[in-house]
C-alpha cells in the first residue's frame, strides 16, 4: 500500500500510471485473505460439528449397550463380541462408523415391537448419519482451507515479482537507485537488497574464518576454540607447576642449611687442648 500511495501521489504522469497495477494487486490480495479467514472459520466450525456428532453417538451406543447387557445377554454377545460399548466408541471415526453399521445391521435382523429395535434403532441410525456427514464435511473444509492457503502463497510471490518489475520501470525512468527505492517503505526490504545482504553475509563470514585461524583475539563473550585454547591451556598448567617445584626445592634447601647451623652432628667429638690432655693422664704413668 505504500508503494501504490507514492506512486499514485506522484505529479509525473509517466510515474503515477505505474500504481494502477499496484491497486489491482493490493484489490487481489484483500479478498485472497477474506476467502482465507473465511476457510478457517469453515473449517473451525466443521471440526467442532463432528466432535459434537461424535459424542452424540458415543453417549447413545454406551446407553444402549447397558440397556441390553440388563436385559438380553445373548442379544448382547451378538451386538458387541470383540469390544463393549466403551471401547466401540473409543475407536477412531471411521472404524466407529463401520462398527456402528455392523451393529445396525443386527437391530435390524430383530422384530420391530423388539424394545431394543423400537428404542434405539431409529435414533442409533441417524446419529451414525450424522457423524458420517460431519465428517465429509470436515475432510471438504480441511481441504478448502489448505487450498486457500496454497493460493495465498502464490499471489505473496506474484505481489513480490509485480513490486520487482515496478521497480525496475523506476530505475528505467528515473535512472537513479536512490529515487526509485524512496518509493518503497523503509522497513521493507527493497528488491535487490537481499542479493547485496547475502554478498555481505559471505564476505563476513570469510573475515570470521580468516580470523579465528590467525589467532586473533576474539570479541568479548566468545570462547576460544580449537588447538589453541588446548595449547594455551597446557602452557599455563606446566608454567604453574614449574614454579611450585622451584619454590619446593628452594623451601626443602632452605631447611636443611638451618638445620646443619643449628646443633652438630651427635657422634662429634669436642676438641680440647694437648696441655688439657697432659693434666688429666694419671700420675704413675
Amino acid at each position: 500500500m505504500y508503494l501504490f500511495a507514492n506512486l499514485e501521489a506522484d505529479e509525473r504522469a509517466e510515474i503515477a500510471t505505474l500504481a494502477a497495477p499496484i491497486g489491482a494487486r493490493i484489490q487481489e490480495l484483500r479478498a485472497e485473505r477474506e476467502a482465507l479467514e473465511l476457510a478457517e472459520d469453515a473449517a473451525l466450525v466443521s471440526a467442532a460439528r463432528r466432535n459434537r456428532r461424535d459424542e452424540s453417538l458415543d453417549t447413545m451406543l454406551i446407553e444402549m449397550g447397558g440397556v441390553v447387557r440388563a436385559k438380553d445377554k445373548p442379544l448382547y454377545a451378538s451386538l458387541f463380541p470383540k469390544r463393549n460399548p466403551s471401547k466401540t466408541a473409543r475407536l477412531p471415526l471411521a472404524e466407529e462408523v463401520q462398527e456402528v453399521t455392523r451393529i445396525l445391521g443386527e437391530l435390524s435382523a430383530l422384530t420391530e415391537e423388539h424394545p431394543v429395535h423400537a428404542a434405539y434403532h431409529a435414533p442409533l441410525t441417524a446419529a451414525n448419519a450424522a457423524l458420517k456427514t460431519a465428517m465429509q464435511n470436515e475432510d471438504q473444509a480441511d481441504t478448502a482451507l489448505a487450498l486457500a492457503r496454497s493460493r495465498v502463497v502464490r499471489f505473496k510471490l506474484a505481489l513480490d515479482q509485480a513490486r520487482v518489475a515496478v521497480h525496475g520501470q523506476l530505475l528505467t525512468l528515473l535512472k537513479d537507485k536512490a529515487a526509485a527505492d524512496a518509493f518503497f517503505r523503509s522497513s521493507t526490504k527493497r528488491p535487490g537488497d537481499e542479493e547485496e545482504e547475502e554478498g555481505e553475509e559471505e564476505e563476513g563470514s570469510d573475515s570470521d574464518d580468516e580470523e579465528t585461524t590467525d589467532g586473533s583475539e576474539a570479541s568479548p563473550g566468545t570462547k576460544p576454540e580449537g588447538p589453541v585454547k588446548a595449547g594455551a591451556k597446557a602452557k599455563g598448567d606446566t608454567a604453574a607447576r614449574t614454579d611450585a617445584v622451584a619454590k619446593t626445592d628452594a623451601m626443602a634447601r632452605a631447611d636443611v642449611k638451618a638445620k646443619g647451623h643449628a646443633a652438630p652432628k651427635a657422634d662429634a667429638k669436642p676438641k680440647v687442648s694437648a696441655q688439657a690432655d697432659a693434666e688429666a693422664a694419671p700420675a704413675g704413668d
